[in-house]
């Protein structure tokens, strides 16, 4: 009988290490996961902030070169008179 409450002591201390050691992994995994997340989220981000710093500045760059050409015209039209 005793023998029998050491093997079912010695196999509930075998679980509770097994069950331990799969919280510990499941925590790291999460953890890891949580990090590459992050740093998806922050290449998004940069990827973003450049495109739209680029759009904005292609955007300036048009209204630049339409200024220049209304001004352009508006001196034609004027040595034309």
């Amino acid at each position: 009988m005793k023998d029998r409450v050491d093997r079912v002591k010695d196999d509930s201390s075998d679980l509770r290490q097994a069950v331990d050691g799969a919280k510990d992994k499941a925590s790291a995994t999460v953890h890891k996961a949580n990090a590459e997340a992050h740093e998806v989220k922050a290449r998004a981000s940069d990827d973003l902030g450049t495109k739209v710093s680029e759009t904005v500045k292609a955007g300036v760059d048009h209204a630049k070169s339409a200024i220049d050409d209304a001004k352009g015209n508006a001196k034609l039209e004027d040595s034309k008179r």
